[in-house]
């Protein structure tokens, strides 16, 4: 089986949609540690991958090629990771490494399975998570503050899985929640989260609409026990 593990200990599991980010949601590939696996799913039109950016890495890689077709690599994914969560386990955290917001129902399914499944656009959201250095790194964009040691993955996967259902039980069309899921958890870890998050939300969406939104969602980005703040 292609994706067994050499060693007892699993670390998180990614999947790279990379026809939709390409080399640049491999971005932090070399950081992750020898206990994750990277599942790469690609097709015959796939830009190339500079080998520079596979010469270091030290996690697992495997590579899926996907025959063409409408969301045919989106499909296969999916029932990629169903087959994973069904032999490896719900015990490892899944990452979908995607920009593509027809995840959402995915991401909710699994979430109230109980397992600890997010998407994110690229694999550099997850370098505070895999390394040590205690300090501090400055957004140049935003000018937000974020430790480099976060709360990790968990807490985040837990708070993405709770946006998602609330959006969801409001009766939020799919796009729009997968739009305000990405929008929130690329700021998730700064300390001025809660208001980066109405600032980018309102932005996106408008006043009106932006605002509606963010009082579906507040509860959980005000929620102690969840919330990415620095206390």
């Amino acid at each position: 089986m292609e994706n067994r593990q050499s060693e007892n200990k699993i670390g998180r599991i990614y999947l790279i949609d990379f026809e939709n980010v390409h080399e640049q949601g491999l971005i932090g590939i070399a950081k992750l540690p020898p206990e994750d696996t990277v599942h790469l799913f690609y097709t015959k039109n796939a830009a190339k991958i500079s080998l520079d950016i596979l010469s270091e890495v030290k996690a697992k890689l495997c590579f899926h090629k996907v025959n063409v077709g409408k969301q045919s690599l989106d499909m296969q994914l999916v029932s990629y990771l169903g087959f994973l969560i069904g032999t490896v386990g719900h015990e490892p955290e899944y990452i979908i490494v995607s920009n593509d917001l027809g995840f959402t129902n995915t991401l909710a399914f699994w979430g109230e399975k109980n397992t600890r499944l997010s998407q994110m656009p690229s694999i550099v959201f997850e370098e505070a998570v895999a390394t040590t250095e205690e300090k501090e790194t400055v957004s140049p964009a935003e000018g937000l503050t974020r430790p480099a040691t976060s709360r990790g993955a968990t807490g985040k996967t837990q708070m993405n899985n709770r946006i998602t259902v609330a959006l969801r039980d409001k009766k939020v069309e799919g796009e729009k929640i997968g739009k305000v899921t990405a929008t929130v958890m690329k700021l998730y870890g700064y300390r001025n989260f809660r208001q980066a998050a109405y600032r980018d939300i309102i932005k996106n969406f408008g006043q009106k609409e932006g605002l509606e939104l963010y009082n579906i969602i507040k509860p959980v980005l005000t929620d102690k026990s969840e919330k990415g703040e620095k206390q």
